[in-house]
């Protein structure tokens, strides 16, 4: 059965599906800003989820799940958790209840995504508490495990200090560098400011425990809004002017110098404030009476 990934709001993702699709992670220096955009962005490609059958009840699953039951009885479990894709992708290199869970520090310290990517390189200590209850939910427990603290820690590698986070591409690209309950985070102004997602798409803010776009002179500031146009703020990124609710709601359709502008008659015409105000003219790039 394939199903598509519902991907979270920030950059951090896990290879699933094919291994052939991954395999070049492997190959390419995993700082690149090629190999990063591979690993926080393969969140979207389909996946396999645990079930069907096989002749081989080892390989009729790409990735299984954090504390799933996913092979069958002809799988010799112990190799297939040493030797496959949970283990190099996310140091689950542990057999437990026909599934794969992280139970030597030395796998998560080598994980390709769960530490190098989020940070998470080692086990939860026998004091590590998780602030809430995990939603259930049958795929992407990896994902979850790296974006809700919740999640973190159950059957998976954790961030166990600032230095885990540190690292990680998920601090330098997103901003997230402080190891709360298990995950990496960001926790101020500063952390964001620092990411390569706030120089590059104005994810400058922090909301919660992420770096958003939350307002104009973030996206101003940004080389997608420079080079690109997407100077108009979207549900916590920059997105282009033409595609914004800025441009159907105000006529203000066109980046100029950072911001979104009606520029042409058109714009306002078309606009709901001209047909619910009569704001049908232009002037000073807004759309008027």
């Amino acid at each position: 059965m394939r199903r598509r990934r519902q991907a979270a709001a920030t950059l951090s993702a896990g290879p699933r599906g094919q291994s052939m699709r991954v395999s070049g992670v492997r190959r390419m220096r995993l700082g690149s800003p090629v190999s990063v955009a591979i690993a926080l962005a393969l969140a979207s490609l389909a996946t396999t989820s645990c079930g069907g059958r096989s002749d081989d009840g080892c390989q009729n699953v790409s990735i299984c799940e954090p504390g799933a039951q996913c092979f069958e009885a002809e799988c010799n479990v112990a190799e297939r958790c040493r030797f496959g894709l949970e283990a190099r992708y996310y140091g689950r290199d542990t057999p437990s209840d026909g599934g794969c869970i992280a139970a030597v520090e030395a796998a998560c310290e080598n994980s390709e995504v769960a530490c190098r990517v989020w940070g998470q390189c080692g086990l939860p200590g026998a004091d590590f508490t998780r602030p809430g209850t995990c939603p259930a939910q049958a795929v992407d427990r990896d994902f979850l495990a790296s974006n809700n603290p919740s999640c973190a820690g159950i059957g998976t590698c954790i961030a166990r200090d600032d230095a885990d986070c540190a690292q990680s591409d998920v601090c330098r690209v997103n901003g997230r560098c402080r190891a709360q309950a298990g995950i990496c985070v960001a926790v101020d102004a500063a952390d964001c400011e620092a990411s390569t997602m706030c120089e590059r798409a104005g994810r400058c803010t922090i909301q919660g425990i992420r770096c958003v776009a939350a307002t104009p002179a973030d996206c101003a500031k940004s080389e997608s809004c420079q080079e690109y146009g997407h100077c108009a703020v979207v549900r916590g990124a920059c997105k282009r002017c033409e595609s914004a609710p800025v441009c159907r709601a105000q006529g203000l359709c066109r980046a100029v110098d950072g911001a979104c502008r009606a520029t042409e008659l058109d714009h306002c015409r078309a606009s709901d404030g001209c047909r619910r105000s009569g704001a049908c003219r232009i002037v000073g790039g807004r759309c008027v009476k």
